[in-house]
Formats: structure tokens, C-alpha cells, sequence
């Protein structure tokens, strides 16, 4: 599966965090490629608004007929995933494909697939695997399930900004000033103040204008 993939951002931030989650994934990569030899599917903190990173070994033809055809607002497998968490074989997925959008998949060799979701906050993160031949055994299941919870674990916002972190620039990113910050959350000016400091450094910002939409940009909150 695909969807329309951001343009590709100057930023030298966000393509250090590009780089970082490409490095964790290459650990895995050649057990996910065994896994799945018709093609896989890697989403990381996506959500309605995009995703912060996305890989996709799918065929050509189909990669450029999903895109062409925009297949993203009608594909059963990402809308099951952008609202559920855990492992489902595709053909257990209870939302009814209307346009044949399987069928259609299958004509490219994507025949028999699985998905393994895993949420944090507002986004979910992903990876899909196909074959041709039949389904996913259980012990293929269990076995991609752990490689998808160890990845994504690694790869969780909290690795970036601590919880702590993550409720200011939430608040900020709903138009509260320092003040009104502090109050919601139950701290002191000074912490919520403190608070930004480290965000800011984390993401090399200078403002806190800058700060929230830069995370925001990353998918780190909505």
C-alpha cells in the first residue's frame, strides 16, 4: 500500500530522525524481507495528516497504479490501521472492500498479507507484508509481532520527549500561552518554561513558535 508521500523537507532535523528511524529499521530488514517475498509496507507515526517516515518494496505497477488512483482513501488495510492496533492477517479485516481494492492488489502478487499496528498518542505506526502464495502461519505471525513491537517501541515519540515534554507542547500547540499551560497541566510557570527550554534544544529551535511547528511537522504531535 501507499499513500501520497510529503514532499522532502529541507530540514536537517527532521532528516536526522529520517535517517535514525531508516538505520533501526536496516537491523530488521533482511528477516522482514524473508517474511515478506511479495513486498512489505513500513508507516511510521502516521495519522490523518501524514506520516513521519514511509518505505514501501511493493511492485512498481502496483506502487504507481495505488498513487495514480489515489487507492489511499479506499484501501481497507491502512483505514483498519490508522484507527486499530495489533496483527490481522488482511483477509480478516472487517470493513467491506467495495471496489474490489483486493482483488486488484492481488493482480501485482499481493495475494495474502498481514498487518501489525502499534499506537502512541494520536498516531499509529505500521508495517505490512505480503506473499503469494498463501497466508501467514501463526508462528510467522508471532514472529513479525515482536519484530514490530521492538521497533516501534524503539522508535516511540518518548524516545525524543518525555512524557512531561510532550503535554506542554501539546498545549502550546492549542494556543495556550506559558500561563494557561501551567495551570491545565498543574505545574509551575517556571517548569513549563524549563520544559520548552529542553524541547527547544532537542530540536535545535529558537522560538517556541518554531518549536511546536516543527513537531508538529514531525508527526510528534497533533
Amino acid at each position: 500500500m501507499q499513500i501520497d508521500e510529503r514532499a522532502l523537507s529541507p530540514d536537517p532535523e527532521i532528516r536526522k530522525r529520517d535517517h535514525l528511524i531508516s538505520v533501526a529499521f536496516d537491523e530488521i530488514r533482511p528477516e522482514i524481507e524473508d517474511l515478506a517475498p511479495s513486498g512489505f509496507s513500513l508507516l511510521v507515526n502516521v495519522s490523518l495528516r501524514g506520516y513521519e517516515h514511509f518505505e514501501c518494496t511493493y511492485p512498481i505497477s502496483w506502487q504507481q497504479e495505488y498513487e495514480a488512483k489515489r487507492y489511499f482513501v479506499l484501501d481497507p488495510i491502512l483505514l483498519w490501521a490508522l484507527f486499530k492496533t495489533g496483527d490481522y492477517r488482511w483477509s480478516g479485516v472487517p470493513i467491506p472492500d467495495f471496489r474490489r481494492f483486493m482483488r486488484k492488489a492481488a493482480e501485482h502478487g499481493l495475494k495474502y498479507g498481514a498487518c501489525f499496528c502499534r499506537s502512541s498518542g494520536h498516531h499509529h505506526s505500521l508495517i505490512s507484508v505480503s506473499r503469494a502464495d498463501r497466508e501467514y502461519t501463526e508462528m510467522e505471525m508471532l514472529r513479525i509481532s515482536e519484530i514490530a513491537t521492538e521497533l516501534f517501541m524503539k522508535l516511540s515519540r518518548g524516545d525524543l520527549f518525555t512524557n512531561a515534554e510532550l503535554q506542554v507542547l501539546q498545549c502550546l500547540a492549542h494556543d495556550l500561552n506559558v500561563k494557561e499551560s501551567a495551570a491545565k497541566i498543574g505545574v509551575s510557570e517556571s517548569a513549563v518554561k524549563e520544559r520548552l527550554s529542553t524541547c527547544r534544544k532537542k530540536l535545535g529551535c529558537r522560538t517556541n513558535y518554531h518549536l511546536v511547528a516543527l513537531a508538529m511537522k514531525k508527526n510528534l504531535i497533533s
